[in-house]
């Protein structure tokens, strides 16, 4: 859900890193002066950048923010109990199952034993929850240091688990977007999506005028109220469990921020328009930069907007299934952009898992 992604592509002997349209997100830290904890320092291109962006404040349709607010979220849903009403009956319905049991292998000291069946079934519960919650245990996949070796190889699951939804509303999505028949802007149209992810499917097409193809990113529908919905949840959850939590352990996390820090990068992903400014500007910086073979695909900005994003069509291979010599070579190609993002740029890819790198 805006950013620009990483994609790795082969042509004969070249190896190309390819920072690719459907990625999550980039992330931009600017520091200043006494903020602490700034790691990432913002050169003048990405601070002009970053000052050129254009934010809509609230969606016409459901008079939801654009921007995280989570004081905004709660009132709106407190306005709302008969629909939250649904949301937590569904929500206790699938963790209350899992909670029960992970409890009782904690009283029979049996978590160990019992730890790959419990990574499956908090796996499926993440499923089971929708979009929110897959985005969350994405995330988790790729920090084995905070959740484990066996949760993480089941998270990571989650990165091609994700159900498709009809291509009619898709094409219904597209058509609302472009304010045009799909016909009238691409010669031809996949019929099933190419790829499915937590926030959007991928569809390819080609471009009626110029007869490039293209990589047609679209939004699930009705996501807006889902997350919002799920992140109200979310923080009533961590409201709730703090006293429980304080009273039983010594820990110090503040885990409201944690997860309001979270839900800020994710609320981003909702508006493509982030992401294709983050890969228009990506591009201008490797203009700029020393980096070799990394290709940034093009976004057609005519035709993109909140819900849709479209861009060039890379071919490739993902990460996890390339050969490991060819890995092997791309290593110092990933180290030198992404040492490049962080020291010279002061912007970075920010969601750089398995799903989002193609060879």
């Amino acid at each position: 859900g805006g950013g620009v992604g990483s994609c790795m592509k082969s042509r004969c002997a070249r190896r190309s890193v390819v920072v690719a349209a459907l990625a999550e997100r980039a992330k931009v830290e600017v520091s200043s002066p006494g903020e602490e904890g700034s790691k990432v320092f913002a050169n003048d291109d990405s601070v002009k950048w970053e000052a050129q962006r254009g934010y809509e404040v609230v969606d016409d349709k459901t008079g939801l923010p654009l921007r995280y607010d989570g004081a905004t979220i709660r009132r709106y849903w407190d306005k709302r109990p008969v629909e939250l009403q649904s949301r937590w009956t569904f929500f206790l319905g699938v963790v209350v199952p899992f909670g029960t049991k992970l409890l009782r292998n904690l009283t029979a000291g049996t978590i160990e034993k019992n730890q790959r069946e419990l990574c499956r079934d908090f796996r499926i519960l993440l499923e089971k929850l929708g979009p929110t919650f897959v985005k969350l245990g994405q995330v988790l996949s790729i920090r084995p240091d905070i959740v484990g070796r066996d949760a993480s190889d089941e998270l990571a699951l989650l990165q091609d688990a994700v159900p498709v939804f009809a291509t009619s509303i898709a094409r219904e999505v597209i058509e609302q977007e472009l304010g045009q028949k799909l016909e009238d802007v691409f010669s031809d149209f996949s019929e099933e999506p190419v790829a499915a992810a937590s926030l959007a499917q991928v569809y390819q097409a080609t471009l009626k005028s110029t007869g490039q193809k293209v990589a047609i990113k679209v939004q699930r529908p009705g996501l807006l109220p889902i997350v919002t919905k799920d992140l109200y949840v979310m923080r009533r959850g961590v409201e709730w469990a703090e006293p429980i939590r304080k009273r039983f352990s010594a820990e110090r996390t503040n885990y409201m921020e944690l997860l309001n820090t979270w839900a800020g990068g994710f609320y981003e992903e909702l508006d493509f328009k982030n992401e294709a400014y983050n890969q228009i500007q990506f591009k201008e910086l490797l203009a700029k930069s020393d980096v070799q073979n990394v290709i940034v695909p093009e976004v057609f900005e005519e035709y993109s907007s909140r819900r849709l994003l479209v861009s060039e069509w890379i071919d490739g291979v993902k990460l996890t299934q390339a050969d490991p010599g060819a890995i092997e070579k791309l290593v110092d190609i990933g180290n030198r952009a992404f040492l490049t993002q962080l020291l010279d740029w002061g912007v970075f890819h920010g969601d750089p898992h398995p799903g989002n790198l193609l060879v």
